[in-house]
């Protein structure tokens, strides 16, 4: 056999590079819950500051990285693009915890990984991708298994006083679909490490007001978990992101980050002692099968 045949075509690589950042994005409670105080707003800045500033350490260290900035400066568009997809990794942030402070997390969860059904619908009119006939399947049994884990008791009950707990929820979700639209735009022009430098630096200076409402000790207190959770937790599984998204379509690429969740289940089943019910078993399953059809639109209509 010859090595060549060996290697890994290339949607079977982005699925693969998809999988592990959704697996190091579940990651996250293990770094979070560690954090003293728990002040979200800043810990999403220090994410994002020190991922960003760790992939400028890259970005700026290697000539042919350096050559791309360059001649990014040059090109207005791709910078618009770039600070687009930044705004959408912000908001989507943003919205998520503005979601949880007006609705239950359930909800909020749901809502926030609704971002399968925009890209499904944007991917074919945005990025003239084709639509596989599996997609809506695969959306169907993902967002299914997402209720099953959140329970299904906490969805049915809506307050009048969750209108913008419910709407912020949706817009995560949004927010989310344009980081993989815009990411796969840009995958051609863009390479990986740049595109989470941008993206972070966007949302390292939305979030820059909540910053001033801590000192430094926060800094200084939390720097293992805040270090973890901007290297580990947002460069290393953005950059298998975009990068998988060099090989698989916007839509595959959405479908199989909805992994995330299940990493979650387990993680807080082994680390956090938390209950693993049947139904959020089933709902684990479902979005395996989702992210299996997911892996079978990869490959074209």
């Amino acid at each position: 056999m010859e090595l060549r045949s060996r290697r890994l075509d290339g949607p079977a690589r982005g699925i693969i590079m998809t999988m592990l950042g959704a697996v190091l994005f579940s990651l996250m409670p293990l770094w979070v819950r560690s954090v003293q105080p728990p002040f979200a707003p800043a810990m999403v800045f220090y994410r994002a500051l020190i991922g960003s500033a760790t992939m400028a350490v890259l970005v700026l260290g290697l000539p042919a990285y350096r050559a791309q900035l360059r001649e990014l400066l040059r090109r207005p568009r791709l910078l618009a693009l770039l600070a687009g997809m930044g705004a959408c990794m912000g908001t989507s942030t943003l919205f998520y915890f503005l979601a949880l402070t007006h609705t239950t997390v359930a909800k909020a969860l749901l809502l926030s990984y609704t971002s399968p059904i925009y890209v499904a619908i944007l991917g074919p009119l945005v990025l003239k991708e084709p639509s596989h006939r599996l997609t809506w399947v695969a959306v169907a049994l993902g967002l299914t298994g997402i209720a099953c884990i959140t329970e299904p008791q906490h969805l049915l009950t809506v307050q009048s006083s969750e209108a913008i707990g419910i709407l912020a929820g949706l817009l995560s979700g949004l927010g989310f679909g344009g980081v993989f639209l815009f990411g796969r735009y840009l995958a051609p022009h863009v390479s990986s490490l740049v595109r989470v430098m941008a993206g972070g630096t966007v949302v390292s200076l939305l979030m820059l007001p909540w910053m001033f409402q801590t000192d430094l000790s926060f800094l200084t207190h939390n720097f293992l978990w805040l270090a973890l959770l901007g290297i580990v937790c947002m460069a290393i599984p953005f950059a298998l992101f975009f990068q998988g998204q060099s090989y698989i379509p916007a839509q595959a690429s959405s479908l199989i980050s909805l992994l995330e969740p299940v990493c979650g289940i387990f993680i807080g089943y082994l680390a956090f002692g938390e209950t693993l019910s049947p139904l959020a078993g089933l709902g684990a399953a479902l979005i395996l099968i989702s992210t299996y059809l997911a892996g079978r639109t990869a490959g074209g209509p």
